[in-house]
């Protein structure tokens, strides 16, 4: 039979590398932000800010609800009074409520007041999406070293009985199919699922065999079928 090689998951690739670049680019956006934070915090002048009002404003989008809040404080700085916004929204904020804030001298106008939770939410999204993203591609690059040892070793079982079924995958509003192969090695009935293709396109006729490169004994787990 001709050879083969088991090739990268293109799907399982593109979701590691976009879930990577996410989770990269929330941490870069934190580390960022805390550092300009840090910056103005030791020329800025801490001052109390005097919440004025709490506004929530509510919306829908993709059949979701949304809800947002817009907080103003005023606060005094050499005798004169200033007005502006806070860029984040603390559950239990309310208005006559007081906020620690800091002022840039040279121009009182300018003002910053960080939460936490901002960072802890950027350093969440970064882990999270981040770890997602590093465990698709290295779940990808284990599944290709195991299945090419396989073809390596020529361990493949042929299966005679096979179907022609829907997959999981749509591509502009087409369904992709995937051949599922059944097999049993003495003792258990195995089932083995290929990757998805276009339905137009489909790679066994019937008739044909589908060779899959598997240990059924050991780990009739990792397999590849073959089309």
């Amino acid at each position: 039979m001709e050879r083969t090689k088991y090739k990268a998951d293109t799907a399982t690739m593109l979701i590691g590398v976009i879930f990577s670049f996410i989770g990269i680019l929330c941490g870069i956006i934190g580390v960022s932000t805390f550092i300009s934070w840090n910056e103005f915090k030791k020329t800025g002048v801490e001052v109390p800010a005097t919440i004025t009002d709490v506004e929530t404003h509510r919306s829908r989008s993709r059949g979701r609800n949304r809800t947002t809040h817009i907080v103003y404080v005023e606060y005094d700085y050499a005798g004169q009074e200033y007005h502006s916004t806070l860029g984040y929204y603390v559950s239990g904020m309310r208005k006559g409520g007081t906020v620690k804030i800091y002022v840039d001298p040279n121009d009182p106008s300018r003002m910053r007041s960080e939460s936490m939770v901002t960072f802890v939410v950027l350093g969440g999204f970064a882990l999270v999406f981040g770890g997602v993203g590093v465990g698709f591609l290295v779940y990808d690059a284990v599944r290709r070293r195991k299945v090419n040892l396989l073809i390596d070793n020529d361990m493949y079982v042929i299966c005679d009985n096979w179907e022609e079924r829907r997959g999981n995958t749509t591509v502009n509003g087409v369904r992709y199919h995937c051949i599922t192969a059944y097999y049993n090695n003495g003792y258990k009935d195995l089932e083995f699922k290929s990757r998805d293709f276009h339905p137009n396109k489909s790679p066994v006729m019937p008739g044909q065999s589908v060779r899959v490169f598997v240990d059924t004994e050991s780990d009739p787990t990792t397999y590849y079928v073959d089309i």
